[in-house]
């Protein structure tokens, strides 16, 4: 809601004949907006109506009678969706749909925010009715209600913010020190999870083998709270593994392996020829690293020791749990010298 003062201004201001005011004295409003089509008006008046409203420059312009007294609140139009745009976002619930158009879904406003900030390109940007749209957004905004938001959200519990983004291609940094590397990764939460941790040590550069869990699947996105934005993600067959992971360590996540902490591997590491940018490749939550991926490339086995005691009865480490222990390992070695990344 705002209070806002007339400005008395002259006919020259509206230019063309036909974009007049009606009357010769008059008092305009204007104001610039970023929510379109339009605005809802909301007045309470003393003793006078609107004389006469015209769109002038991107502007919308009231004209108001000279003496005039009124209070304006301003709210956004609740603009409905139509149908079809509605089928096109719950399209993009389908990888099939996300790769013919090359689009995918974020859900929540931070998320939204992350994407917008790292200038990926936003197509479509959604917010419920009883939600305030970004600050500064740059593009269009739609206005809907709770029912149709739950429609084309992709998650159990439907943010009040949603936006369709164009996907992009993410290069390699053949210089970054440290990779990661998914062999069939399946679980959308876990592919998530991983990238947020990357982003959180300074690992910007992910490969993924055939068989994972679609990047742009809407958990994945959701998984990553925004940090997909700053990951490069590049889809690889193992059989390309060989001549991409060339001249890099490479080091397969195993139950059974050197330890990750051990002064053997630190020393290994730590010398010239160590200093080589790696590869930290993780395999399938049930099945680990897949067979032709041990055939297809020279790599060394680590695993994370358990506890002193030994006596801990777990099988296992979740897959992004696993993966951010060594990666916080690998980043203590770049912080101290000893490797870099970025």
């Amino acid at each position: 809601m705002g209070c806002w003062k007339g400005i008395s201004l002259n006919n020259s201001f509206w230019g063309k004949p036909s974009l007049r005011p009606l009357f010769s004295s008059t008092t305009i409003l204007f104001f610039h907006t970023r929510y379109s089509p339009s605005l809802r008006f909301l007045l309470m008046e003393q003793d006078e109506n609107i004389a006469a409203m015209a769109m002038v420059k991107g502007k919308i312009c009231i004209t108001l009678h000279v003496n005039f007294l009124f209070r304006l609140t301003l709210e956004p139009v609740m603009s409905t969706l139509s149908l079809s745009q509605v089928k096109q976002i719950r399209a993009l619930h389908s990888k099939k749909y996300r790769d013919k158009h090359n689009a995918f879904l974020v859900e929540g406003r931070k998320s939204i925010e992350e994407f917008v900030k790292e200038g990926w390109r936003c197509l479509q940007y959604v917010v419920q009715d009883s939600s305030q749209p970004i600050d500064g957004f740059p593009g269009e905004v739609h206005f809907t209600d709770h029912k149709t938001m739950k429609s084309i959200s992709a998650l159990s519990s439907a943010s009040d913010h949603l936006a369709v983004f164009q996907r992009k291609q993410s290069g390699m940094n053949a210089s970054s020190r440290i990779w990661v590397a998914l062999d069939q990764l399946q679980d959308p939460g876990n592919l998530g999870t991983i990238i947020r941790t990357m982003d959180w040590f300074g690992c910007h550069h992910l490969v993924l083998s055939e068989g994972c869990v679609d990047v742009f699947n809407p958990k994945v996105v959701q998984a990553s709270m925004g940090s997909l934005s700053r990951v490069s993600v590049r889809q690889q067959t193992r059989k390309e593994w060989k001549d991409l992971f060339d001249g890099r360590h490479i080091f397969f996540a195993d139950l059974e392996g050197l330890s990750f902490t051990s002064p053997g591997l630190t020393n290994q590491l730590s010398s010239p020829l160590g200093l080589r940018p790696l590869v930290l490749v993780m395999g399938n939550e049930g099945n680990g690293i897949h067979p032709s991926t041990r055939a297809s490339v020279d790599y060394t086995s680590i695993t994370i020791p358990r506890g002193a005691s030994q006596k801990s009865k777990a099988e296992s480490l979740n897959a992004a749990m696993a993966t951010g222990i060594m990666l916080a390992h690998f980043s203590s070695m770049r912080d101290s010298g000893k490797a870099d990344s970025h």
